[in-house]
């Protein structure tokens, strides 16, 4: 809440420094990922054709873009979930509910369960970084697999491959 006149909506100056805010964010990581600071070139960089630099950059792309679709689902459900107990929310509250149950216990049990709540879900949802690494390694070996056999999945997944071993290891 911006006031605790209960109106939600962003007005003009808050959208600029939104935008301006989301723009210097961009520009900040921009840098970060292509621009590596002296301290970090202590060798040359090897050569990486153009197309294989594009492959890694759409892996990554595609990492982040299932990771961030699962958090919108994960922070949906959090929030539902905070909602569905009662849990006082911050920042949902006005001044003047806040200074009536400001020295109850009630207050800061609710906030401290809020806080366990949040905090468990950016640990996890920072962590789990590594599973979807792995995830969508595992997608692009597979493809690998299929691409250096031709394509000939069905041969593949249904040949009998140890009658196959003779036939194999005379060519």
């Amino acid at each position: 809440r911006w006031l605790d006149d209960g109106d939600n909506s962003l007005s003009i100056i808050m959208w600029v420094l939104l935008v301006l805010h989301f723009t210097i964010s961009l520009c900040g990581l921009c840098h970060l990922l292509l621009v590596p600071e002296r301290e970090y070139k202590l060798w040359k960089l090897s050569k990486v054709p153009l197309s294989a630099r594009a492959v890694r950059y759409f892996f990554w792309l595609c990492v982040f873009i299932v990771k961030f679709l699962l958090a919108l689902i994960i922070i949906d459900a959090v929030d539902g979930a905070i909602e569905g107990l009662d849990i006082a929310r911050i920042g949902h509250q006005t001044h003047s509910q806040v200074l009536e149950v400001y020295l109850s216990t009630n207050l800061w049990a609710n906030v401290l369960l809020w806080f366990a709540l949040w905090a468990t879900t950016f640990v996890l949802f920072s962590s789990d970084t590594q599973l979807w690494f792995t995830v969508a390694c595992t997608g692009l070996g597979v493809l690998t697999v299929f691409k250096q056999r031709a394509w000939k999945a069905r041969s593949l997944m249904f040949e009998h491959s140890m009658s196959k071993i003779p036939e194999r290891f005379s060519k």
